[in-house]
């Protein structure tokens, strides 16, 4: 499909802050601005020790030392454009915790500042946004994701599950524990397997299936052996998640059951 060479991508820390703290206009926002910066991100450059005179040389900042982005109203929302730019402003006031020099610094937002002509929203990224957005790193810990697919989406959590799945591309097919799951997505502590099934996974699928976005997943709760259990009924702890990609005939192609069924295997001890 041609609009799957539409990828961008971002620094796992940039990703894993907007999963917990945005909604779905600011989600949007945020793809938005990764999209304008990817000219900068096959620079092979240790955006957190530069200084502010060499990312000058590299992107264009304006007097501030800010990276001025563009974009229309229209691409966050088309039905409630002022409703959502009431959800962009909003990002002024969401402070994240940004990793520079190996200090946490609180207290600061993606944007400095916001403005609306028109359709037309101007939004300022400070060096400190840059440099969460852009440093992937020696390590280059990036998240490469489908932008059209993304934006297409209209709820938290089918947004959280396709960054998730995105994330975890190169694995296919994997396991992970249900408490690591949920400290990942965000989702409330007391969400066991049913809760996950019922408003993350299900509605995920369905609108993944609708929007036919370029991932989908299959998925199977199960109990790890080798962690002790309650008397009674096996708890659930363990989520093995396939990892599908849209073919050109609109048909998510299967899990490859052969490993499918070797990693429910190792799980179960047979």
């Amino acid at each position: 499909m041609k609009e799957s060479k539409e990828i961008i991508r971002a620094s796992k820390d940039s990703t894993s802050g907007v999963l917990i703290n945005y909604n779905v206009p600011q989600k949007r926002c945020w793809a938005l601005a990764v999209s304008q910066l990817q000219k900068y991100m096959a620079r092979h450059i240790d955006w957190i020790q530069a200084d502010p005179d060499e990312i000058r040389q590299i992107i264009p900042l304006n007097k501030n030392c800010e990276f001025e982005i563009c974009f229309q109203l229209s691409e966050i929302e088309q039905d409630h454009p002022g409703r959502s730019y009431k959800e962009i402003m909003n990002l002024l006031n969401i402070r994240l915790v940004h990793f520079v020099n190996e200090q946490d610094f609180e207290g600061s937002s993606i944007f400095n500042s916001i403005k609306r002509e028109k359709g037309l929203v101007t939004a300022t990224l400070p060096i400190r946004s840059l440099r969460w957005i852009l440093d992937f790193g020696q390590k280059r810990m990036f998240v490469a994701f489908h932008k059209p697919s993304f934006l297409r989406l209209t709820t938290n959590y089918s947004m959280d599950m396709f960054l998730f799945l995105s994330e975890n591309y190169g694995r296919c097919l994997f396991k992970i524990k249900i408490e690591d799951f949920k400290k990942r997505i965000g989702c409330p502590e007391g969400y066991d397997a049913q809760a996950i099934k019922r408003n993350i996974f299900v509605p995920s699928i369905n609108e993944f299936k609708t929007k036919k976005t370029i991932l989908s997943f299959d998925y199977a709760f199960m109990t790890d052996e080798d962690k002790p259990n309650s008397p009674g009924r096996k708890r659930l702890n363990v989520i093995v998640i396939g990892i599908k990609k849209l073919q050109d005939d609109g048909e998510y192609k299967p899990v490859d059951q052969e490993k499918w069924n070797k990693i429910v295997k190792e799980i179960t001890n047979e």
